[in-house]
């Protein structure tokens, strides 16, 4: 799965709005030890994460590099009301949020939440889940 989600990345690198954030998610997976790729079964209105990733921009932590892509994700989603389909990847240096069209080829959004710069907030966090749904 991870493969085919690096995939749609990489065709979507030369978008103009999502390009550059695709390019760097790419760089991103292909740097670390993928941990697993899970793709969600429902589907969201893409004006419905577009409101709630602007209510995480508001709170997003003051260290920079720490998310990237709310901004970028907000303005492709906010574009008009389609069903998304949420996938991501998880690494030893953070996760992937990649949304997806119906048809799971188009990309809708893009968002990177980078452990380095988080440090010990999410990782833990990530090992309870993982713990609780064993």
């Amino acid at each position: 799965m991870s493969n085919d989600l690096i995939k749609i990345l990489e065709s979507h690198q030369n978008d103009q709005l999502l390009g550059s954030l695709a390019k760097e998610a790419v760089e991103f997976i292909r740097g670390s030890t993928i941990k697993y790729s899970r793709s969600s079964g429902s589907g969201h209105s893409s004006l419905s994460i577009a409101k709630i990733y602007k209510l995480r921009l508001k709170r997003k932590t003051k260290r920079p590099g720490a998310v990237l892509g709310l901004e970028e994700s907000i303005s492709s989603l906010s574009a008009q009301d389609v069903t998304v389909y949420l996938s991501h990847i998880e690494t030893d240096r953070g996760i992937v949020a990649i949304w997806l069209s119906e048809d799971q080829s188009n990309l809708a959004a893009i968002v990177l939440l980078n452990f380095s710069v988080i440090g010990a907030l999410l990782q833990p966090c990530r090992k309870k889940e993982r713990a609780l749904a064993r």
